[in-house]
């Protein structure tokens, strides 16, 4: 089986690879990019847009069926949020496939969903975790400050809400959850962006507040053992209102996720790389080598299909009884396969060992296997051997799936996203080499 997988790698290092290099003159988006990834942007560009969404202002649809009318599905408020945040991953994929390879039509497509965001996007309140890094990439690569100002708000929201520093811990709290409750990758998400933020701006409150933060979450939410992080916890404090040293897990609402476990590694990696601190970065490494085909500790990778099936639940209820790992879910997400290969590029670039075999294996898990050439784009669901089901999350094109693999496919192949500055070769190697069950 090992030989196998191999085998697949060095196919994909041959399919797949860096970005066309330059041409003489203009020439189409399909000659620029790999097939499927020119294809997934003209299938958005096409037939993606719904005029319905964002209230009217237009966007991308959530999910549209096969050379079909794009359909918002629904007007609530956390798929507002959801669309949107596609919009701006949209963005994010243009800019990365036109930075060095300009094409009119993606020009024209990127300047068009820019004016969406700018008059749509209001994230300093209530906004989801994913935002921060989705518009400070967005800020990097295009300079324009109004993705600054955007961050700022966001951050200064974060810092007044979502903190707490009686007990330095990031939890949200509502009716089901008077206690305190936060999904752990959303958690370090925004302890990554305080540390981001606070570094670059300078205020120094923000960047404790991350990092206190990250300590909290280490004391009752991490898993030595595997180096991993549990999905979700509820009851952050006691019913006096003290600081719970026995979080209960949350595993109905929020599993843990592959998707998940690649979320944690990218917020650590990011917190290291602003801090300058090795530390974090070889958590964020030893969390991913955990989860590696090599190493396949928790048996998230399937050997037999390739790729990283969807979740998996704990025996046990607790902080400190979890009990063992339950057999994971083995239905195939395609999102799970661009957050693990963000991840693995990512901190793999943090530590300056790139691991290339496993990037060629995930980023052929996409272009080969959730790509569907007939529809020219991806489901948000397949089969546990990459079919495809029935309904709309595993028969419909979906905009959030097809906007976050192309970001992890034109970032895994042109070198991504500007990063804030990392530590130094020495300790990046060392970051990706120690440790680890």
């Amino acid at each position: 089986m090992q030989r196998k997988w191999l085998l697949i790698c060095l196919v994909g290092l041959l399919l797949v690879g860096v970005i066309v290099s330059r041409a003489s003159g203009p020439q189409p988006v399909s000659q620029r990019v790999p097939d499927p990834i020119a294809a997934m942007l003209t299938e958005l560009r096409t037939h993606g847009f719904s005029p319905q969404a964002n209230g009217g202002q237009g966007g991308l649809a959530l999910r549209w069926a096969n050379r079909g009318t794009p359909q918002v599905i629904s007007t609530t408020a956390l798929d507002a949020d959801g669309n949107l945040l596609s919009d701006a991953r949209y963005v994010l994929a243009l800019w990365l496939a036109t930075q060095h390879h300009p094409d009119a039509a993606l020009l024209a497509e990127r300047n068009r969903y820019t004016a969406i965001l700018k008059a749509v996007v209001h994230v300093a309140q209530g906004a989801s975790s994913e935002w921060f890094a989705v518009l400070h990439a967005l800020g990097a690569l295009s300079g324009d400050v109004w993705y600054e100002h955007q961050t700022t708000a966001l951050v200064t929201w974060m810092a007044h809400t979502l903190y707490h520093p009686a007990s330095g811990a990031i939890y949200w709290v509502d009716p089901t959850h008077p206690k305190g409750w936060y999904r752990t990758a959303d958690a370090l998400e925004v302890s990554a962006a305080l540390v981001i933020a606070g570094k670059q701006q300078g205020t120094s409150a923000w960047v404790q507040a991350g990092i206190h933060a990250l300590a909290f979450i280490e004391t009752h939410a991490y898993l030595p053992v595997d180096h991993l992080y549990f999905g979700a916890m509820m009851g952050v404090l006691t019913a006096s209102g003290q600081i719970n040293p026995n979080e209960l897990l949350d595993q109905q609402d929020a599993p843990l996720t592959s998707s998940a476990i690649a979320r944690d590694a990218l917020a650590l990696a990011k917190i290291g790389q602003a801090t300058g601190d090795a530390t974090s970065i070889t958590q964020a490494a030893n969390l991913l080598n955990s989860v590696s085909p090599d190493r396949n500790a928790l048996k998230l990778w399937d050997d037999t299909y390739v790729g990283y099936n969807q979740s998996l639940t704990f025996s046990g209820e607790d902080y400190a009884h979890p009990g063992v790992p339950n057999p994971p879910q083995a239905t195939k997400s395609p999102a799970t396969q661009a957050w693990m290969l963000l991840a693995f590029t990512q901190v793999s670039d943090a530590a300056g060992d790139q691991d290339v075999a496993l990037t060629s294996a995930l980023q052929q898990c996409l272009l080969t296997r959730a790509y569907q050439p007939a529809r020219q784009g991806i489901v948000a669901l397949m089969t546990p051997d990459w079919g495809i089901g029935t309904g709309e999350q595993a028969s419909w094109d979906d905009s959030a799936t097809m906007t976050l693999a192309l970001v992890s496919l034109l970032g895994s192949s042109s070198g991504g996203a500007p990063s804030p500055p990392a530590v130094t070769t020495r300790d990046r190697r060392s970051a990706m080499r120690e440790g680890g069950p």
